[in-house]
This record gives structure tokens, C-alpha cells and sequence, in this order.
């Protein structure tokens, strides 16, 4: 049934005659996959989820008068549509039906907003996230560079030695395994800014090896964070005192 299945279609043609046809004709767009090279099934998957029959299509366009009209179906009161169009023209649809799903009923087949709800009240509710995210970040950022500051000092304060690379050693560590992951993320970060000035010099001066003062300057906060999760009690105690907490063990 349907069109003639051409084997040596293109991905493109492959993917056109799917977007023309799954609705009608499943049958064809299970075919028509079926009948592709292994590479263009690969090209294929990049767009299509294919579990037995192909998915639907991606949601098209919406203009900004689309999306009001589809928040006023679902019932959201907007009063001032000039002003909802400027707010979706800086916050993005999506981000902001995200904060709209707060106030939809979630028993309703048509994701209708409970009573009273308005674009305003939504609108509200990204404001304070957004201040609220802005003040957390803040003090988040100090606390961060304080507790990479002191991890690097007093771990380094209490193991030198004679080249001064003692947190590359895993006997300093309690987990062998993530300490070698760890130093390979330090590597690929050095790898991938071998044209930053610093990280250019500990590569021509010192072959690619950082004191742990300069690697938790280049290491994700994540990575310095587990580093201090597998390093001796005494030196996590040491850390954690330097930093107002003590720890329970």
C-alpha cells in the first residue's frame, strides 16, 4: 500500500516522505526505515525516535499571538496582550510554561489553569525565581571559591614533598579508582585550554602537571568536590574546621 518504496532514497527524502506520510500511512514509514542503509538508519534516529512505528512530528512554529491564544484556551486570564507578547519576546514560551505548569490542573484532559489564574501571576512567579536565583548564585559563587581555596591549601599545607605533586599520588587518597578519574579530568582540562596562559605554561615548563593550588582553578567545582570526598579524614577534618563545620566523624 502507499507510494512505491524507493531503496536508495536519501536520509532527506526518507525523512520528507515520514513527515508527509506517518499519520496516513504508518505501514510506509515503518517500510520505508526498514528499507535504509545502516548509516542513514543512524541519520535517521537523530530525528526520529523509532520504537515498532514512527513517532509523531515535532510541534510546529507559534507565533507569539499563537501562543497567547493557546494559554487563553487552556483558560489563563491575559488582559493585557501587548504586554504578554513583550514578556514571551524576552522569556521564551517554553521557559515560561514551565512556571505555568505550577497553576494547571493536573486532573484536566486540556491542561486548563485553575480559576482565577492570570498571565500576570505566572509572570510573577518567574520574577521571584529569577531574584531568588540571582541572590543564591551570589553566595553560592563565595562559597565556592572559599572552599576551593582552602581544599588546595591545607591539602597542600600538610603533603609536600620534593616536586610538590602530591595530590597525583594515590596513596594520599582513600578511593583509588575515582582519584585516577579525577586526574583524568584534570589532563582533559588541561588538554582542552593548552592555549590558556597558565595552562600553557604548566604545559611547556612543567610537562602538563599542576600544583593542586593551580588545578582546582581548571577543574569543575564537581570534580574538586570529590577530590575532597576521598581525601583522608584527617585532611577533610583539617578542611572542614578551616571552614567553620566540624565533621561527625
Amino acid at each position: 500500500e502507499g507510494s512505491p518504496i524507493n531503496p536508495k532514497a536519501s536520509a532527506q527524502q526518507a525523512w520528507s516522505m515520514v513527515i508527509c506520510n506517518q499519520q496516513s500511512c504508518p505501514r510506509l514509514c515503518k517500510s520505508l526505515y526498514a528499507s535504509l542503509g545502516a548509516k542513514k538508519r543512524r541519520h535517521w534516529r537523530r530525528f526520529f525516535k523509532v520504537r515498532g512505528s514512527m513517532t509523531q512530528c515535532l510541534k510546529p512554529f507559534k507565533t507569539y499571538e499563537e501562543q497567547i491564544a493557546i494559554l487563553k484556551s487552556r483558560r489563563l486570564e491575559i488582559t493585557d496582550e501587548s504586554f504578554a507578547i513583550q514578556i514571551l519576546s524576552q522569556v521564551n514560551y517554553y521557559r515560561f510554561s514551565g512556571y505555568a505548569f505550577l497553576r494547571q490542573d493536573k486532573t484536566s484532559s486540556d491542561q486548563r489553569f485553575f480559576p482565577g489564574t492570570s498571565f500576570e501571576n505566572i509572570y510573577a512567579l518567574y520574577e521571584f525565581d529569577q531574584r531568588m536565583r540571582n541572590i543564591v548564585l551570589k553566595y553560592l559563587e563565595i562559597i565556592e571559591v572559599l572552599a576551593r581555596t582552602r581544599i588546595a591549601y591545607y591539602f597542600s599545607e600538610q603533603h609536600q614533598n620534593e616536586n610538590n605533586d602530591c595530590h597525583y599520588l594515590p596513596e594520599h587518597f582513600s578511593d583509588l579508582v575515582r582519584h585516577e578519574g579525577i586526574i583524568e579530568r584534570l589532563n582533559e582540562q588541561i588538554a582542552r585550554n593548552k592555549e590558556v596562559p597558565f595552562v600553557k605554561k604548566h604545559i611547556e615548563c612543567y610537562g602538563n602537571r599542576m600544583p593542586l593550588w593551580v588545578a582546582v582553578e581548571i577543574l569543575s567545582f564537581s570534580s574538586v568536590s570529590q577530590l575532597y570526598s576521598i581525601m583522608l579524614s584527617s585532611d577533610q577534618h583539617l578542611i572542614s574546621k578551616s571552614m567553620g563545620h566540624t565533621p561527625f566523624y
